[in-house]
């Protein structure tokens, strides 16, 4: 509610309470040019409701662009996953060929043994000894670059999630820098 300034009422206090004719009006004249200046800068309704409007189509659009961001977060999650479906398909591949060289060759030279064993069973027992050191080393080997793969892999997958972790987060403090925004702005 607008309360206008009794500038006769005021001039005549001012005057009661010492103030010269000359001093009183120019205090109340003072008073007017203050009002007026506050009152300019005083929102109207309308004002509210214009800028309550924009914020809500705001909202809407930070909301809108949240659920844009979820749904490029389950596709970057579905092609991660794909990814690694795909990694861990080629190791289980990897792995089985192996196997099955090494079965190979086990069978080859299991046959060899067989074959010279009635004739060289000593010299054989000494080359099994030997062969059998160099299988466990191979094997050892093998096992060992088999954990280094696993290592690499579970490295690459810790640093995927970490990486769409830190773009999520990014994202979520950049909205949240938004919605503050927008919050003072009220």
């Amino acid at each position: 509610m607008l309360v206008m300034l009794d500038t006769f009422k005021t001039v005549k206090n001012l005057k009661n309470a010492g103030f010269s004719e000359e001093q009183a009006k120019s205090l109340t004249d003072a008073l007017i040019e203050i009002q007026a200046a506050s009152l300019e800068h005083l929102a109207t309704k309308t004002d509210l409701m214009l800028t309550k409007t924009e914020l809500k189509d705001e909202i809407a659009d930070v909301r809108a662009e949240i659920a844009k961001l979820r749904e490029d977060m389950a596709r970057l999650e579905g092609r991660v996953n794909t990814k690694l479906s795909e990694m861990e398909g080629k190791f289980d591949k990897k792995f089985s060929d192996l196997e099955g060289r090494v079965n190979t060759k086990l069978s080859e030279m299991e046959g060899k043994f067989d074959k010279k064993f009635s004739d060289l069973e000593g010299r054989v027992n000494t080359k099994l000894s030997e062969m059998e050191g160099k299988f466990d080393k191979k094997f050892s080997d093998l096992e060992g670059k088999i954990s280094g793969l696993e290592g690499k892999l579970d490295s690459k997958i810790s640093d995927a999630k970490s990486d769409i972790i830190k773009w999520v987060a990014a994202m979520l403090i950049a909205q949240s820098a938004v919605i503050a925004a927008l919050v003072k702005l009220l």
